[in-house]
């Protein structure tokens, strides 16, 4: 017998992915302030399913089943106010979104019921989630939105991720740690790294970190290169997103087949966009870091990569200049002309 969900609700559903670290906020707040977006929300679901069916943990009609089911179910109780953020300090908070606060404080007092479907379904109100490194594992949501998915993955110079991959794993093994990891003979293996578990398990915490990204970049640029023409794949890179605005929101706005909002521009100076340098910003996550001052984009280049080179071994490193020359090529932006320094 089949598992199948009947009736999905038939909206846009967005999907805004990237590896930790690449810097989101920016863009999923434009995005939620959009007409007819809900707020971005932080759900795991969708990529825990979409992990579970890659690891083939889950089969094709339970994985489709869960992914079109919490998707209506989460779209549902958006609009009726049930499980809103109003944290003020969170990325996923009402207040990260600009005039949310008071929308959804009201939605608490409105009646519910199949009229609120038929809203959702009469103005095609998007369900907007945020993912972390779902694109390399995330054929399944292909598969079960079809074409109401628009994804976003937004990608970011390997070099500007290692800092944040290893504060991160740094922390791995906290209560709060919630990545789908393996258990190896006592040791925490997240997903991505199952097939060179023992190497993981030996590295000190920059090389897990350097080997990550590159592992994951590979991945990822395969399935670039796989949807090079898939309309429903937009892939954007953080230096276009801060440095070069006004040629990447129209990008995503007609992408997304919706308007930016008049609030897009309050957004943008919120978060210091444009920028004079690509790092020169706000830092949300605890993990995230940010420069100030009058530090040049060669200045913050040679810093990062002294950091590399201090924790990282010599073998690692190497490998991941290869990712960061194609990254360089695919993605081009002012951090190209420095790829030679810090070689070994």
């Amino acid at each position: 017998m089949l598992l199948r969900k009947f009736l999905p609700i038939d909206c846009d559903v967005i999907v805004v992915d990237g590896l930790w670290g690449v810097g989101k906020t920016a863009l999923t707040a434009t995005i939620g302030a959009m007409k007819n977006v809900e707020k971005m929300k932080l759900e795991h679901v969708h990529e825990y399913v979409c992990t579970m069916h890659h690891l083939e943990k889950m089969s094709d009609d339970a994985t489709r089943f869960m992914l079109l089911t919490y998707a209506d179910i989460d779209q549902y109780s958006n609009l009726i106010g049930r499980e809103v953020n109003f944290r003020p300090r969170d990325a996923s908070g009402t207040k990260n979104t600009a005039g949310s606060t008071i929308t959804y404080f009201r939605r608490l007092f409105q009646d519910d019921g199949d009229q609120i479907v038929d809203l959702i379904q009469e103005k095609n109100i998007a369900h907007h989630i945020v993912s972390h490194q779902v694109l390399p594992v995330g054929e399944p949501l292909f598969d079960a939105f079809g074409d109401r998915l628009k994804m976003i993955h937004i990608v970011r110079h390997p070099v500007h991720l290692a800092r944040y991959w290893h504060d991160y794993l740094n922390d791995f093994l906290r209560h709060r740690e919630f990545t789908v990891s393996f258990d190896v003979d006592g040791h925490k293996v997240p997903w991505w790294a199952i097939e060179w578990a023992d190497q993981f398990i030996s590295m000190n915490t920059m090389d897990k970190a350097l080997s990550s990204i590159s592992h994951l970049y590979k991945l990822l640029i395969d399935e670039c290169v796989h949807r090079q023409d898939d309309p429903r794949l937009l892939i954007i890179s953080f230096e276009d997103l801060v440095m070069r605005p006004e040629e990447t929101f129209p990008r995503i706005a007609s992408f997304l087949n919706r308007e930016l909002s008049p609030k897009t521009n309050k957004i943008l100076k919120r978060e210091r966009i444009p920028r004079p340098t690509i790092t020169h910003g706000r830092a949300f996550s605890a993990h995230n870091w940010a420069t100030s001052g009058d530090a040049t984009e060669r200045q913050v280049y040679e810093l990062e990569m002294d950091y590399i080179n201090e924790h990282g071994s010599a073998p690692i490193i190497e490998r991941f200049h290869d990712v960061i020359h194609r990254y360089n090529e695919l993605w081009p932006s002012e951090l190209q002309e420095f790829e030679a320094l810090g070689m070994r």
